[in-house]
């Protein structure tokens, strides 16, 4: 039960981090730098799709709910109230594309690692399936 709590917590936690950082992208001028922040959120949603599904594996998310989404909306903010003043420099804007390729690049980790989990889930129900199945032949013989 604290589990499935915890995860609801940080869910709608995330929930308002990538509502603030959708809202921002909406407001930014930099067509790709608003498309990078449109394409985290999607990947984002998606992963926290899967632990509303299973609240188990908030562990394998939670450096993404308490770190990154919250300082991708800071970021986000920033850009958006800056060009709301002005225009970002383009050193700035490249800096920043940078930013957003590493953050997209470790949501896709997170999104990995979740596969990965999944996958030696399998593996572990597979033997314990086929150790069953051995078992049960042996015993006929």
């Amino acid at each position: 039960r604290g589990q499935i709590e915890a995860a609801q917590n940080a869910l709608e936690e995330a929930d308002r981090d990538l509502d603030a950082i959708f809202a921002a992208s909406k407001r930014i001028r930099t067509r790709d730098v608003a498309a990078a922040l449109n394409n985290l959120t999607t990947t984002a949603r998606r992963l926290l799709h899967q632990v509303e599904q299973e609240p188990a594996r908030l562990s394998e998310v939670r450096r993404l709910v308490a770190v990154y989404l919250p300082r991708t909306r800071e970021i986000a903010t920033s850009i958006a109230d800056i060009e709301s003043r002005g225009q970002l420099e383009p050193a700035r804007i490249e800096r920043l594309r940078g930013a957003l390729k590493k953050i997209d690049e470790t949501f896709q980790h997170f999104g990995e690692r979740m596969v990965e989990s999944e996958s030696r889930e399998l593996d572990v129900e597979l033997n314990l399936l086929e150790d069953s199945i051995k078992q049960e032949l042996e015993t006929r013989k």
